[in-house]
C-alpha cells in the first residue's frame, strides 16, 4: 500500500513538473512583423473606421515588446502547451484589463499569430530575417 501511494505520488509531482516547463528555444525569441488590417467598430449609432497600422513584437526570455506605431509597450508572459506541439500559447498580461492578449507561435512556420480582441482581426506576424 504504501509503495502504491508513493508510486502515485511521484507520478503527479512528474506530471506537475512536466506541465509548468514550456520554454521558448532562443532562436524564436527574435522579432516579429505584421500589419492589422483595416476594421469597423461601432460606437453608439456611429460606425468608425480603424485603419491598418504595422505592429512589431520582440520575444525575448522573459519579456515581450510590442510596438504599435508609435506607441510601445513591455510585459511579461506566460507559455501554455497547446494540442498541438508545434505550437505555444503565449498570454501577455494587458494593463488595466482582465483579457491576457492571446498568441499563438507557430515554431514550425516561424510565425506568430496575434489574436484580436473583439473587434480586432487576428494578425499573422512573421519573423524579421536579419540584414546585413
Amino acid at each position: 500500500m504504501k509503495s502504491l501511494v508513493l508510486l502515485l505520488f511521484l507520478g503527479l509531482t512528474a506530471y506537475q513538473l512536466e506541465a509548468q516547463t514550456v520554454r521558448i528555444k532562443r532562436k524564436f525569441c527574435k522579432t516579429y512583423q505584421g500589419e492589422i488590417p483595416a476594421y469597423r467598430v461601432q460606437l453608439g449609432e456611429e460606425m468608425v473606421e480603424i485603419p491598418s497600422c504595422k505592429l512589431e513584437l520582440t520575444l525575448t526570455k522573459d519579456s515581450i515588446i510590442m510596438q504599435l506605431g508609435k506607441l510601445s509597450m513591455r510585459n511579461t508572459y506566460q507559455l501554455e502547451k497547446t494540442d498541438n506541439p508545434k505550437e505555444i500559447l503565449i498570454l501577455v498580461a494587458r494593463d488595466n484589463s482582465d483579457i491576457p492578449e492571446r498568441m499563438i507561435l507557430k515554431t514550425n512556420e516561424k510565425v506568430i499569430i496575434r489574436k484580436g480582441i473583439f473587434p480586432q482581426p487576428e494578425v499573422k506576424l512573421i519573423k524579421v530575417k536579419k540584414s546585413n
